[in-house]
């Protein structure tokens, strides 16, 4: 199997950068000679990328500073990157050898980001593991030969290129100058982790009778190198900013915008504009603006709602000469537990679901297995002839289909539901009132009304959700929080209390205060930092971030609520009820319902249906560069219905931006 993407922008692959004194305060001076060679070896430290200013998303495909370095062979060089980097970016300072020139190096296969599966042509492009890797075992790792530290420096000696592995902000690699006695002449630094902009510094070896550059010097140099970086920078921004708008052959409206900006030193890593306004019908076009940074364009842009569509493909797997295994997601990079075996996570280049982005809207079900979708939800099916009735229907990650679950424990997939197994006939102890799954579904867990869960396909062991249950369990949902340390999810108990589940946050309930009716089920917010309860009498009740929209608590109904499911934003949220009315608040449109039409059997459950898609990558690869990567500068989506939707990069999650169509 394949791999993944060309920066895999993962918190431990980071930016580095040095901004001393004189950066922060902004000095410009001369560069000041030292004193010739002294008798022990001195440090230098020169910065790798910078700190954007305050509200901006900078990256700096630089060295601070690139020139006027002379330095001793002997000495020591810090290669840091300041704690204000980018926690988005990759850093990957390697010293070139000796007569390597900085288009070799970045020329070089072992050197791409992104390379051909050899053993599976045709598929998608790999992550090279070996590129994020430092030629090394790092400090700290225990292993013979680990170096790279302030204590342990590692030794340059220019006949091979020396690659400190992936960087993060704070983090500080040291090598020491060991190279032929009496050598004099240059030492090339290259940032691996930026092919195409290919950004490099010279460090000048003088001979130990020469003066070297003093730190002071250094620092100023990459002060005055900075303001320059961040004034392209900003030119860029400015001339990114305003959309194109030209008219379409139907009359409406194509509005060209871009994705990031950059310049010969930085990358702006910001959807210009972030916000967007458009008439329904109209179509945006997405414009790749980078250089050397992969970007997408995916909707919806929160929480982990669009991960179906992300250009890494999970989980993980190990290359075998016989065929590939499962790796372990929990050990991460650069092994993901593979041992000597390479990791491979498939990167998918391609454009992914449709380019028609639609109101959000719902599908319920009923307790005879009956399905009914509205809206912009499509329908794959629907179970008959049950021995036990529905009591939840729950919408795949990717959209394309969904799952019915009875209250014995049987599971009814439809369409791309994946079916991992059922408790229909097995032993247990109480009814089933929900099915609990990530976004990726590899796996679900059924929870029963007494606590109990059971976890099927490779969805993780819960065990009781609480020892003693003062009121039966009446629901259960997936926290989507992507900070989360681990799967979590959230229950609901009839007397309104919430049980946080492995790695979920509490945020507070309604267990233990007055009731008008008993709850019936939940929701949680799209970026997994609250929830919603709802009580039969249709009360709602928010805690966390999660917004209150209205209720129709206190109002009459025909029939009792029965559940409550948001939308993609969390601006809103419909109530179902028995009857197979919806009640729409907030930013939830109402789409219709099966309320007054006679349903042979009680509606039970609601769940949101919306648009999930991508652009695909977008970046323009140069002819020769040995990234496996095709290009695409552009990508457009259409959108016919009013409202507001929200986008992000797959690979950045800082770069966000709003549709509103109105």
């Amino acid at each position: 199997m394949p791999a993944t993407a060309m920066r895999p922008k993962r918190p431990a692959l980071r930016r580095l950068v040095v901004v001393g004194s004189a950066l922060i305060l902004g000095l410009c001076v001369t560069l000041v000679p030292s004193p010739a060679r002294a008798a022990t070896a001195s440090t230098y430290v020169i910065g790798v990328g910078a700190a954007p200013p305050a509200g901006q998303n900078i990256e700096y495909d630089d060295f601070f500073p690139r020139t006027g370095i002379s330095v001793h062979n002997g000495d020591v060089l810090d290669l840091k990157v300041p704690s204000g980097a980018s926690t988005d970016d990759t850093h990957i300072p390697a010293l070139l050898a000796q007569g390597q020139t900085v288009q070799q190096a970045f020329a070089d296969p072992a050197n791409a980001l992104v390379v051909a599966d050899s053993d599976e042509p045709g598929s998608n492009p790999l992550q090279n593991i070996q590129a994020f890797s430092s030629t090394f075992p790092p400090a700290g790792s225990g292993a013979p030969g680990q170096c790279g530290d302030q204590t342990t420096p590692c030794v340059y000696d220019g006949t091979t290129l020396l690659n400190g592995g992936g960087q993060s902000p704070g983090s500080d690699f040291f090598v020491k100058l060991s190279l032929a006695s009496g050598f004099t002449g240059t030492v090339t630094v290259v940032d691996i982790g930026h092919p195409i902009s290919d950004p490099s510094a010279a460090i000048s070896v003088v001979a130990d009778s020469a003066s070297t550059t003093s730190q002071s010097a250094l620092d100023s140099a990459g002060a005055a190198q900075y303001q320059s970086d961040t004034a392209e920078a900003d030119s860029a921004i400015a001339a990114a900013s305003t959309p194109s708008v030209t008219t379409n052959a139907n009359g409406t409206h194509n509005h060209a915008v871009s994705v990031g900006a950059s310049s010969a030193h930085t990358e702006v890593m910001e959807m210009l504009p972030s916000t967007i306004h458009v008439s329904p019908g109209d179509t945006i076009t997405w414009k790749y603006g980078g250089t050397s940074d992969p970007h997408t364009v995916q909707f919806p842009g929160l929480g982990l709602q669009s991960v179906a569509v992300a250009p890494f493909a999970l989980p993980i797997s190990c290359e075998g000469t016989s065929g590939d295994t499962l790796g372990n997601q929990n050990a991460g990079p650069p092994t993901f537990g593979c041992g000597n075996a390479t990791p491979e996570a498939p990167l998918l280049v391609g454009a992914q679901g449709g380019s028609v982005i639609q109101a959000p809207a719902y599908r319920l079900a009923t307790a005879n297995g009956g399905v009914y979708d509205f809206g912009q939800a499509k329908s794959y099916g629907s179970s008959s002839g049950l021995r036990s009735p529905v009591v939840q229907v729950v919408t795949t990650g990717d959209q394309g289909g969904y799952w019915e679950i009875t209250a014995n424990g049987g599971v009814h997939a439809f369409g791309s539901a994946p079916f991992y197994g059922s408790m229909a006939g097995k032993a247990i102890t109480a009814p089933i009132v929900s099915l609990v799954t990530g976004p990726q579904s590899n796996g679900y867990v059924l929870v029963g009304s007494d606590g109990n869960t059971y976890s099927l396909g490779g969805a993780p062991q819960v065990g009781k959700v609480l020892p003693h249950l003062a009121s039966p369990l009446v629901g259960a949902v997936a926290d989507l929080n992507p900070n989360a340390n681990g799967p979590a999810a959230y229950a609901v108990s009839a007397g309104g209390g919430v049980f946080a589940v492995l790695a979920a946050i509490y945020y507070g309930s309604m267990g233990g205060k007055h009731l008008n009716s008993p709850m019936v089920g939940m929701a949680s917010t799209p970026d997994g930092a609250g929830y919603w309860e709802v009580a039969a009498d249709g009360g709602v009740f928010s805690f966390g971030d999660a917004g209150y929209y209205g209720s129709m608590g206190g109002k009459h109904l025909n029939s009792r609520i029965v559940g409550i499911t948001p939308t993609p934003d969390g601006g809103g949220y419909w109530l179902l009820a028995a009857d197979g009315g919806v009640f729409s608040f907030g930013d939830a449109t109402f789409a219709g319902s099966m309320g007054g039409k006679g349903l042979s059997s009680p509606a039970v459950g609601i769940s949101t249906a919306y648009s999930e898609a991508s652009s695909g990558v977008l970046i323009n690869v140069p002819a020769g560069n040995p990234n496996d990567l095709p290009s695409r500068t552009s990508y457009t989506f259409s959108f016919p219905d009013a409202g507001s939707y929200s986008f992000v990069c797959g690979f950045h999650q800082m770069m966000k931006g709003t549709v509103v169509v109105g």
